[in-house]
Parts: structure tokens; sequence; C-alpha cells
């Protein structure tokens, strides 16, 4: 008995312990806002390094298989995931000391030079001026590279040129606001490969559109409406001269020498003119 209550108290404190420092953190929260942030990134971060390394390669084969990776993340991923010490030396100097082009016939040699000779055989010619990144060399991604170096020698796109995102990669969106569907052959010609959640975006995109038509279209009667009445509410129920209704009719106030009995009407259009 003694010694479960030794146990219940040290629970008690523990439970006391934990509300106290969460009072601590909603009351720092209050002063500075910001590390409210800085907490979320922390527990983020926690979450994230737990996660074993075969599981990130495993996740990263998936998403390239599937054709969900951008180039340049297909690139950076592939060194940190599957380079050695030595591979991620040479492609931070690469990256370093090399541009454009330069940087990617650096890491297509690398990665070619690592498939089996018959892969380098029929696809070294096409290395040199090849516009993307090669996978890193795996049994499922090594069919991907023949796609790739298959796709970039036609030619509609030349040896490796950018005109057409190859089907193993998807398109960057231009805004940097997520990714663009990949553009594959289709029919001698090329199309746009959507998937389920691409077109549903786009049905729903093409809702809001139709809504926002709706509004305005609403918006602008009820602002001919209001246009309509602003004349009457301005005479404050006055009588109208001959001038005045024939100014209002034309959409302009008349010009030149005015009739003896025009006067009135003449300024009533004026005055309709102004109040439009």
């Amino acid at each position: 008995m003694h010694g479960s209550g030794v146990g219940v108290s040290a629970a008690v404190v523990e439970l006391l312990r934990t509300r106290a420092d969460r009072d601590e953190e909603a009351a720092e929260i209050a002063r500075e806002p910001w590390r409210a942030h800085l907490r979320a990134a922390r527990r983020e971060h926690e979450l994230l390094s737990r996660e074993p390394r075969e599981a990130r390669r495993a996740a990263y084969v998936a998403e390239a298989v599937a054709g969900r990776l951008v180039a340049e993340d297909a690139l950076v991923l592939g060194y940190a995931l599957f380079g050695s010490s030595a591979d991620r030396r040479f492609f931070s100097a690469v990256l370093l000391r090399r541009e454009g082009l330069q940087r990617l016939r650096a890491h297509n040699w690398r990665t070619l030079a690592r498939h089996d000779e018959f892969f380098v055989a029929g696809f070294g010619a096409r290395v040199q001026d090849l516009a993307w990144p090669l996978f890193p060399p795996h049994e499922r991604l090594t069919p991907l590279n023949r796609t790739l170096l298959r796709e970039t020698a036609a030619p509609s796109g030349g040896a490796g040129g950018r005109d057409v995102v190859p089907s193993v990669f998807r398109r960057a969106d231009p805004a940097g606001g997520g990714y663009m569907a990949p553009v594959v052959s289709h029919a001698g010609g090329y199309a746009v490969d959507l998937g389920p959640a691409e077109v549903e975006v786009i049905a729903l995109r093409r809702q809001l559109e139709q809504l926002q038509g709706d509004l305005t279209r609403r918006l602008g009667q009820i602002d001919a409406a209001l246009s309509q009445r602003a004349p009457r509410a301005s005479n404050n129920g006055a009588p109208q001269g001959r001038g005045s209704h024939g100014a209002s009719r034309g959409g302009f106030v008349q010009q030149g020498p005015r009739r003896r009995g025009g006067g009135r009407g003449a300024r009533g259009g004026e005055a309709e003119e102004s109040e439009n």
C-alpha cells in the first residue's frame, strides 16, 4: 500500500508539473506569438527526424515511379538518400563550381558510369546534351532513366531540350504554388496527364469561376438599377422641362444657343450630368 501511495503521489506531481509547463508555455506565446511557430517547427523536426532512411528511400522510389517528382527535387533527393559521403561532397562542389548545363553533365556522366555496360553503351551518346537529371542507379529507377533518355532524344525536343517535360517528371508551377501535371506523348503529339486529384481541382475551379461570373452579373444589375433611380432622386420631385427630358434621353447636355423657354430645361440637364 505504501509503495502504491508513493506511485500515486509521483503521478500527481508529474501532472502538476505538466500543467505548470503548459501554463508557462501559453503565457510565453501570449507575449511573443511567433514562438508558437517555433515550437511547432521543433515538433515537426523531431517527428521527421525519426523516420528511417530506408522508409525515405522507399517513398522517393514510389514518388519517382508515379511521376510525382519535379526534376530538381529528384536530383537533390537522389544525393541525400542514395549518395555516399563522397557523392555528397561531389554534388556540393558541382553546385559551387559549375552552372547550368555543366552541373547536369557532371551529374549525368557520374550517374551513367554507375550503370551496367549495356546501359552505358546504349545511351552514352545521349548524355552529353541531356538537359534533365538521371535518377540514381536502382532496379526500379533504371527503367525511368531509359524512358527519360528515349523521350529526350525525340526530334521534337532535340537531344535534350526542355521544351516538353519528360513523363518521368512533374512540371513545376511557374507561380511556385505546387506542381503541374506532366506532359506526355499521346497520339503523335503531347497531352497533359491528369490524375484524379487534378481533375477534381479543375472541376472545383470551374465551379468557382461560374459563381464569380454570376456574382459579377448580379452586381452589374444592382448598379444599373441604382443608376436609374439616381436622376429621379436628384430632382426631389420637381417638374422637369422639355430640355431636361431631351438631355436625359440623349445621354448628353445640349450645346449651342439656348431658346428662350429652355433655360430651366438646360439647367436641369446640367444637374443630371453632374449627378451622374
